[in-house]
C-alpha cells in the first residue's frame, strides 16, 4: 500500500510539474488595432476575452510577456496565476467553487428531496474513466462520469413539452459556469409551487441541467493543478499521463462545421479541436443528449467577457436565417444582466467575438433549430469567491426569460396523418425567414408527437408544410403576437408515391471536331407526389468531373497537361494590394471567358491565392470545396494565407498579364503570412479563351499542405477540389481544368405530380480528337421502386455510326391506310420504310426513304406486308 501511495503521489507531483512548467498570466492589448487582431488570432494564441474596440485579452507565458514587450507592444497584465488560484477561494480560506463530488453529491441530494419532479441520469463517459477502468491508476482520481439533472413534473416520462437546457464547464478553467448552472437549479426548485410563472414552466417543460460538461478538466483547476487548463484530459500522445500536450478542446469539437477556423490541428494549442468530430466521450454525451429530447431553447455558461452570443459562430459574416428572432431574445437575456463596468452585458453574433468552428450553439442551432446562447461571464476566467454569488444572481432573471421563451411569439402545433391520425415528422417553411441567411437544417416536427416550435418575432407569416409521401399545405399570413403562442396543427394527406420515366432511355450524337448540339431529356412524374431529383454524370472508363462537366488532370499523369512556364516578366503589369487580405478591384479580363455556363469579362486577384468573378472574400481561412460560404465563383491556385508585398510589408509580388486568347496571373515568389506556417510560393494562372485553366507551380518550399487548389461555381455548390492541406503541390506541376463534352442544365429539380420537366444536354466536341467517348448519365431520385436511373451516353467524334434501331413502333389501320409511327432515335437525320412478304425475307422492298419524321402512312393494299423501319445519318 505505501508503495501505491508513492506512486500516485509522484504521478501527481508529475501531473502539476508538467502543466505548470512556466507561469502563465493574461495580458491585455487596450484597443487593438487590425494589426494586432491579424496576428494574435485564436488558431495561434490563446484568446480569453475580446470585445471589439475596447481590448484584447489572451494566456501567455512570462517569457512571452517579455518578449511582447521587447517588440514594443503596449500591454498589461491583467491576470497572474496566483490570482487565479486565490480566487477559488473565499476569505474563510475554504474552497469557493464546487468540486465534482460535491456537485454529483449535491444533486443526488436535490433528487432525493425531490423525487417528483427531479430525476438524476449519468448521461456518459470521460476520457479519466475510460484511462482508469483500462487499468492505468494515473487516472483513477479522474475516474468520473457526465451528469444531468431533468426537472419536469412527470419526470420520469417523455412528454409533449419543450425542452430547455442549462449546461456549465465546458472549459475546466471555468468553474463559474459550473456555479451559474446551479444557481439557476437551484433558483427554479426553491421556487416551484410559489412562482406561478416557474411552476407553469415545471410543469410544461423539460428542464436539463448538466453543471460539469467537462468534469476531468475541471479538477485540474479546482485541484490546482494546473489553473489555465481548458480541455479535457485526452492522452493526445498516449504516453499514459497528462501533460501539456494532452486534451482537446470540448467546445470545438461538436460536428456541425467542424473544422480549421479558430481551432488548432496542434495537440498543444489551447483550440486543439480532436482528431476528428465527436471524438470526444463528454460531447458526445452532448449529442446524444440533444438528438432525444425536443430542445427548443439553451444556455451553455463560459467566463469571459459579459457577452451573450447567439449562432453562427463558424465563419466571418455568417447569418443565421433566425437571425432577427435570436437577436431579439439575445437583447431581452442582456439587458437584464448588469456589468461590472456599468451597463449590461453585450448582445452579438458569436462570431463577431472571434469565428470558430464546432461549437455547441452551432451545432444545437443547425443541426436541431434550438435558440442556443452562449453567456460569458464576468470579467476573469474565475472570479474571486466572494464575487461568485454576486454573478449567480445577476444572471438568474436572463435564464428565467429564456426559460419561457416557449410561451410567447411562437407558433407550434402538432403534424398528423389525416386517414390514421398519427404523428408524422414534417419541414415547417417559413417564407422570409428559412430562404435566407447561411445554411441550416430544416426544422421539423418530432417523431413520437409530430410537435413542432417555431420562436418568431411578431407578424405575419406564410407557413408552408410538407413530408415526404403527402400533399404540401401552406397558411398564408399566420399571425404571431407578442404575448402568446399561436397554435396550428395541421393534417397532411397522403399522395402516391412519385413515378419517374425518362425519354429517351439512351442518347447516341455524332459531332465533327469544334461542333456543339443540345439534346432534350424529358423527366416526367407519372405519380402525384412532387419528384426530386438531381442529376451527375461519369466517364464510363473512369470518374473526376463534376455536376457541371470541369474535369481536371495533373502532369504526374501520364495523358495529363505538360508543364511549360509562361514567363511575363517585363511585361505583366504589378498588382498593388490595398490590404494583404484584401482583393483588387475588378480588372479587364481582355476576352470573354465561360465559367460555370456564365460569361465574365473581368475578374479580381485575392492576395490569399485565388483569382474570382464576384465579391471579394476578406477571410484569410482556406476551406474544403464546394462551400457555399467561400469565394464564389473563383479559381483557387493556392488559397492560404498568403502575404505579398503591399508597399510596406510581405514579400513578393503579383503581376498579370493578358491578350485576346490567355490571361496570366504570377504569384512570384509570394510569402505565407508569418506564423506557424512559413513558405514561398512561385506559381501562375492562365485563363484561356477556350475556357480551360491551367495552373503552373515552379518553385514551392516551406509549408505546402495548407492550401486549397480548386474550382467552384458562383452558388458554391458545385466544384472540384484537387487538393486541401494536403502535401500535393511541388516543382514543375501544372494541373489543367477543363469543362468536360457534356454539361446539364438544370442538373436537379422538381416535379409535381402528373407533370415533366425538359433537361437540357449540351455535346460539345471542341478540342476532342476523332473517336467514341462513353458515359452514363445518372438520375437520382426519391421514387421508392427506381431511386437511380442510368441513361447511356454515347458520343461520336468525326466518327461515322449507325443509329440504334427505332423502338416502340405501331402499325394501325385506319379507315382505308396503314399508319406507323416510332420514337425517335438520337443522331437520327432521316428514316427509311422497307417491306416484305417474308418476315425473315431480305426486306429489300424500299416503301419510302428519306422520311424525316416518326410517322409513315399508305393504303391498305390486299397483299400481306411486313415492314422494318432503319435510322440513318
Amino acid at each position: 500500500m505505501k508503495n501505491m501511495r508513492l506512486f500516485i503521489f509522484i504521478a501527481l507531483l508529475l501531473v502539476s510539474f508538467t502543466l505548470s512548467a512556466e507561469e502563465k498570466v493574461v495580458i491585455r492589448f487596450e484597443y487593438p488595432t487590425a494589426q494586432v487582431l491579424k496576428e494574435f488570432t485564436p488558431e495561434f494564441y490563446d484568446i480569453a476575452s475580446f470585445k471589439p474596440g475596447q481590448y484584447l485579452d489572451i494566456v501567455v507565458t512570462r517569457s512571452k510577456y517579455e518578449e511582447l514587450l521587447n517588440r514594443g507592444y503596449k500591454i498589461k497584465i491583467v491576470q497572474t496565476e496566483q490570482q487565479l488560484k486565490q480566487n477559488l477561494k473565499d476569505k474563510r480560506e475554504l474552497t469557493a467553487y464546487r468540486n465534482y463530488n460535491e456537485v454529483l453529491t449535491e444533486l443526488q441530494l436535490i433528487e432525493a428531496n425531490n423525487p417528483t419532479i427531479c430525476k438524476l441520469y449519468d448521461i456518459g463517459e470521460t476520457w479519466g474513466k475510460e484511462y482508469s477502468d483500462n487499468g492505468n491508476s494515473n487516472y483513477d482520481i479522474y475516474h468520473q462520469e457526465v451528469w444531468a439533472l431533468k426537472v419536469s413534473d412527470n419526470v420520469l416520462v417523455e412528454e409533449d413539452e419543450p425542452g430547455v437546457y442549462y449546461m456549465g464547464t465546458h472549459h475546466a478553467r471555468e468553474p463559474i459556469s459550473c456555479e451559474v448552472t446551479m444557481a439557476i437549479l437551484n433558483h427554479i426548485l426553491d421556487n416551484y409551487g410559489t412562482d406561478p410563472t416557474i411552476t407553469d414552466n415545471v410543469n410544461n417543460s423539460q428542464i436539463w441541467f448538466i453543471p460539469l460538461v467537462n468534469p476531468n478538466g475541471h479538477k485540474l483547476v479546482i485541484d490546482e493543478y494546473d489553473v489555465w487548463w481548458r480541455k479535457n484530459i485526452r492522452d493526445n500522445n498516449e504516453n499514459g499521463y497528462i501533460d501539456s500536450y494532452d486534451g482537446v478542446d470540448p467546445n470545438r469539437n461538436y460536428g456541425w462545421e467542424w473544422g480549421p477556423v479558430g481551432t488548432s490541428d496542434d495537440w498543444s494549442s489551447d483550440v486543439y479541436h480532436g482528431p476528428e468530430a465527436w471524438s470526444e466521450p463528454e460531447i458526445v454525451a452532448m449529442k446524444n443528449l440533444l438528438e432525444s429530447h425536443h430542445f427548443v431553447t439553451g444556455i451553455t455558461y463560459h467566463s469571459y467577457s459579459e457577452l451573450v452570443l447567439f449562432p453562427f459562430g463558424y465563419n466571418d459574416g455568417v447569418i443565421a436565417p433566425d437571425h432577427d428572432a435570436l437577436e431579439e431574445l439575445a437583447i431581452e437575456m442582456a439587458v437584464t444582466i448588469p456589468s461590472a463596468y456599468g451597463g449590461n452585458y453585450t448582445p452579438q453574433e458569436a462570431w463577431e467575438l472571434y469565428p470558430c468552428m464546432g461549437t455547441t450553439d452551432d451545432y444545437s442551432y443547425g443541426q436541431h433549430g434550438i435558440f442556443s446562447f452562449t453567456i460569458e461571464l464576468g470579467t476573469e476566467f474565475i472570479p474571486p469567491g466572494n464575487e461568485i454569488q454576486g454573478i449567480c444572481d445577476d444572471n438568474i432573471q436572463a435564464a428565467m426569460i429564456l426559460l419561457d421563451r416557449v410561451n410567447y411569439q411562437t407558433l407550434t402545433g402538432i403534424i398528423t396523418d389525416s386517414e390514421t391520425g398519427l404523428p408524422i415528422v414534417a419541414e415547417i417553411y417559413i417564407e422570409g425567414i428559412d430562404n435566407t441567411g447561411v445554411y441550416r437544417e430544416p426544422y421539423q416536427s418530432d417523431e413520437l408527437f409530430g410537435r413542432y416550435y417555431r420562436l418568431l418575432e411578431t407578424g405575419n407569416y406564410d407557413v408552408t408544410f410538407s413530408a415526404d409521401g403527402y400533399f404540401s399545405q401552406t397558411f398564408e399570413n399566420v399571425s404571431i403576437i407578442s404575448g402568446d403562442t399561436t397554435i396550428l396543427n395541421v393534417s397532411l394527406e397522403a399522395a402516391d408515391p412519385p413515378d419517374i420515366s425518362i425519354n429517351p432511355t439512351s442518347f447516341t450524337v455524332n459531332l465533327q471536331s469544334d461542333e456543339t448540339t443540345d439534346e432534350n431529356l424529358r423527366i416526367s412524374n407519372d405519380g402525384e407526389y412532387d419528384l426530386i431529383y438531381n442529376l451527375t454524370h461519369e466517364d464510363r472508363d473512369s470518374g473526376g468531373s463534376d455536376i457541371f462537366g470541369y474535369s481536371w488532370k495533373d502532369s504526374d499523369e501520364p495523358d495529363g497537361p505538360i508543364y511549360s512556364w509562361r514567363d511575363i516578366s517585363g511585361m505583366g503589369t504589378l498588382v498593388n494590394f490595398t490590404h494583404n487580405d484584401y482583393a483588387t478591384n475588378l480588372l479587364p479580363i481582355g476576352f470573354t471567358f465561360n465559367y460555370y455556363g456564365t460569361d465574365y469579362t473581368q475578374f479580381r486577384i485575392s492576395p490569399n491565392g485565388w483569382l474570382g468573378f464576384g465579391d471579394d472574400w476578406t477571410d484569410w481561412h482556406n476551406f474544403e470545396l464546394p462551400r457555399v460560404d467561400a469565394p464564389k465563383p473563383a479559381i483557387f491556385g493556392f488559397w492560404d494565407d498568403l502575404y505579398p508585398f503591399d508597399g510596406s510589408n510581405g514579400g513578393g509580388d503579383v503581376y498579370y498579364y493578358g491578350n485576346s486568347d490567355s490571361l496570366i496571373v504570377w504569384f512570384d515568389d509570394v510569402i505565407h503570412y508569418p506564423g506557424t506556417w512559413n513558405g514561398t510560393y512561385d506559381f501562375q494562372f492562365i485563363l484561356y479563351a477556350n475556357g480551360q485553366i491551367l495552373l503552373q507551380y515552379r518553385t514551392v518550399s516551406g509549408d505546402i499542405d495548407t492550401s486549397t487548389i480548386g474550382i467552384q461555381n458562383e452558388s458554391g455548390d458545385d466544384g472540384l477540389q484537387v487538393c486541401y492541406n494536403e502535401n500535393y503541390v511541388h516543382n514543375e506541376l501544372a494541373v489543367l481544368f477543363k469543362k468536360d463534352w457534356l454539361s446539364i442544365s438544370p442538373a436537379s429539380g422538381n416535379v409535381p405530380g402528373t407533370s415533366y420537366n425538359d433537361i437540357s444536354l449540351t455535346f460539345d466536341a471542341s478540342g476532342l480528337p476523332e473517336g467514341t467517348y462513353l458515359k452514363n448519365l445518372m438520375i437520382n431520385s426519391n421514387d421508392p421502386d427506381e431511386p437511380l436511373t442510368i441513361v447511356p451516353i454515347n458520343l461520336y467524334v468525326g466518327t461515322i455510326f449507325q443509329p440504334e434501331t427505332p423502338q416502340n413502333v405501331v402499325i394501325e389501320i385506319v379507315g382505308s391506310n396503314i399508319n406507323i409511327s416510332w420514337d425517335a432515335v438520337t443522331g437520327a437525320t432521316s428514316y427509311t420504310v422497307y417491306s416484305d412478304a417474308d418476315p425473315y425475307g431480305t426486306f429489300s422492298n424500299v416503301e419510302q426513304a428519306g422520311i424525316t419524321g416518326t410517322f409513315w402512312s399508305e393504303s391498305v393494299s390486299e397483299e400481306k406486308k411486313f415492314y422494318r423501319i432503319t435510322a440513318s445519318n
